[in-house]
């Protein structure tokens, strides 16, 4: 690959995408609460029940020596509502920053995992295209799923059983623009691997 090859490679129209400092881009706001969300809903169920103990407390029906028993329901809901709030929040903000993806000079890079952690790359050469996919609830929400058809790699999985060409969830904007960057990149590719097989051929 000559100069000019990779001078035109070099994609800088999308300043979400700048990793020159080989820093991953994690995959967003919208992202991390949908995730929180799925992650605290037994906190949440937890406090529902704590809130609605409080109010049938206050009912005319609860026999007086009965108060003392829900009190302590109350108390213990509560505290399990906190703690799993609190566990279901710390899990999400670790999972979330330890996924991520960059655009490097010749490959889509992602990592994910907190105890198992991996890295792989895609090549732009073996990359067919990129496809969005969001359910109702995804759409409101504003996130996605980017799936990456690649060549001969369709299937393959990462070690924990996870697709690696699938992002599962990404915020709307930021898979939108990684289609684009992608395909444009994708193409260059394609333009620069046509372009030396022409010129070795001739």
């Amino acid at each position: 690959m000559d100069k000019a090859d990779k001078a035109m490679y070099q994609d800088t129209s999308v300043s979400t995408f700048n990793n020159s400092a080989g820093a991953y881009r994690h995959l967003g706001d919208r992202t991390f609460w949908y995730m929180a969300a799925q992650n605290m809903g037994t906190g949440a169920a937890f406090l529902f029940l704590a809130v609605f103990t409080r109010m049938v407390r206050g009912m005319e029906f609860i026999p007086a020596e009965s108060l003392a028993l829900v009190d302590l329901i109350f108390w213990i809901t509560f505290l399990l509502a906190g703690l799993s709030l609190i566990v279901g929040y710390t899990i999400t903000k670790l999972i979330h920053s330890h996924l991520g993806f960059k655009l490097g000079p010749d490959a889509l890079k992602i990592k994910r995992g907190v105890l198992f952690k991996e890295e792989f790359a895609m090549p732009y050469r073996n990359i067919q295209n990129i496809e969005i996919e969001r359910t109702v609830f995804q759409r409101l929400i504003g996130v996605s799923t980017v799936i990456i058809l690649t060549s001969g790699f369709e299937h393959k999985r990462t070690s924990r059983g996870k697709p690696e060409n699938v992002i599962p969830l990404i915020d709307k904007e930021l898979a939108i623009d990684l289609r684009n960057s992608l395909l444009r990149r994708v193409n260059v590719q394609k333009t620069i691997d046509h372009s030396v097989a022409h010129q070795y051929h001739a």
